[in-house]
C-alpha cells in the first residue's frame, strides 16, 4: 500500500509539471511579440526604414540621369536626396536602439522561464528523492524471515501460529533449554521401548537343571 501510494506521489508531481509547462513556460515566449512594446514598434521602424532607403535610391538613380541631361529638377533631386538621406540618418539609430531594447526583453524573459523551468525540476527532483529515500529505509528494514512467517500464520487452517524461537534476544536461553529436556526426554522413552520390544521377540530358554 505504501508502495502504491508513493507511485502516486511520484506519478501526480510529474504529471503536475507536464500540465504547467504550456502555462508557465510555453505562453510566456509565445505571448512576448504581443506584450512587449519594443517588439510592436520595431515592425514600423523597419517599414518606415525600408522605405525611406528605397526612396532614396530612387531619387539617387534619378538625380544621375537628370545630371547628365543637365536639367532643371537636379536642384530639387538634391534637395530631396538630401532629406531622405538625413530621415536615414535618424531612423538608423532609432531602429538600432530598439532592436537593443527588444533583446533585452527577450533575454530577460528568457532568463525568468529558464529560472522557473529549473526551480520546478529541482522540487520535483527534491521531492522525488526524499520518497525514494524514505522508500529505500523501509526496504532495508523489512525481514524477509518475518514476511513468511506472517503469510504462513496467515494461511494456517488452525489460526495464528507463534513464531518460532529466535536466535536473538534475551528469551532464547530458557527456550534452547526446554528444547534439551525435551529431546532428553523422547531419547528415554525411545530405549525404553526399545527394551520392551525386543524381550518380546526373544525367545524364552528353558531353566538349567543342577
Amino acid at each position: 500500500m505504501e508502495s502504491w501510494l508513493t507511485l502516486l506521489q511520484t506519478a501526480s508531481s510529474h504529471l503536475s509539471l507536464s500540465s504547467s509547462l504550456k502555462s508557465d513556460f510555453e505562453m510566456p515566449i509565445r505571448d512576448l511579440p504581443n506584450k512587449s512594446a519594443p517588439w510592436r514598434r520595431i515592425h514600423d521602424q523597419e517599414a518606415s526604414l525600408d522605405r525611406t532607403l528605397k526612396d532614396a535610391e530612387k531619387t539617387a538613380a534619378k538625380l544621375d540621369k537628370a545630371a547628365s541631361k543637365r536639367s532643371t529638377k537636379t536642384d530639387q533631386l538634391q534637395s530631396d536626396l538630401h532629406q531622405l538621406n538625413a530621415s536615414l540618418g535618424n531612423l538608423a539609430p532609432q531602429v538600432y536602439t530598439t532592436f537593443q531594447r527588444l533583446d533585452e526583453e527577450r533575454l530577460r524573459t528568457l532568463k525568468e522561464v529558464i529560472v522557473r523551468w529549473s526551480t520546478a525540476r529541482a522540487d520535483v527532483a527534491t521531492r522525488d528523492g526524499e520518497r525514494a529515500e524514505a522508500a529505500l529505509t523501509k526496504l532495508l528494514s523489512w525481514e524477509t524471515q518475518d514476511e513468511v512467517i506472517a503469510v504462513g500464520n496467515r494461511l494456517a487452517p488452525g489460526g495464528p501460529r507463534s513464531n518460532p524461537p529466535s536466535s536473538h534476544g534475551h528469551g532464547s536461553a530458557p527456550q534452547m533449554a526446554n528444547a534439551n529436556d525435551s529431546s532428553k526426554s523422547n531419547k528415554v522413552r525411545f530405549s525404553t521401548d526399545a527394551r520392551q520390544l525386543r524381550a518380546a521377540r526373544l525367545p524364552r530358554l528353558p531353566d538349567r537343571q543342577s
